[in-house]
């Protein structure tokens, strides 16, 4: 009886000092536990500056966006950037980026594209891993309907 006490005794202080973090290590180290696989950060790289308007005789700005790479390894990142306007969605932007390991990339996507009157979603993905981001705004042919007021 006393021996099925300290079994449980001793394998609850397992189970606990597995939930820190030289447990989880000393676990992974001895190939008891998988290595964390780490994860893709996504984000504009301002938010705030995301317009709400845009007006519909100009060129459509492009968001900057980073790459947070949380893992172990440098990592090479496929993105898009797409552009839908009611049904229609449209390539406008793709490239590829490099980010360190445990480090973060700025992307600036360069491209042209006019801007129609009406809603719109410009959306970030990332190839191969299921991250975006979108943000969705409006043209206007009113200069007036862009001025705070």
């Amino acid at each position: 009886m006393k021996s099925r006490w300290v079994g449980g005794i001793a394998a609850a202080a397992v189970l606990l000092a597995a939930q820190t973090a030289p447990g989880t290590a000393l676990l992974t180290a001895a190939g008891l536990r998988a290595a964390p696989e780490g994860f893709t950060e996504l984000a504009f790289a301002d938010p705030h500056a995301l317009p709400e308007l845009v007006l519909s005789t100009g060129v459509l700005p492009l968001p900057g966006f980073t790459i947070g790479n949380h893992t172990g390894h440098d990592r090479d990142y496929g993105w898009t950037v797409t552009l839908t306007a009611g049904t229609e969605t449209r390539l406008i932007a793709r490239g590829r980026a490099r980010a360190p390991g445990g480090g973060t990339v700025a992307v600036e996507p360069y491209a042209t594209a006019q801007c129609k009157v009406g809603e719109f979603t410009l959306a970030v993905r990332l190839e191969g891993s299921g991250e975006s981001i979108d943000h969705r705004s409006a043209c206007t042919s009113d200069p007036d309907q862009r001025r705070p007021g």
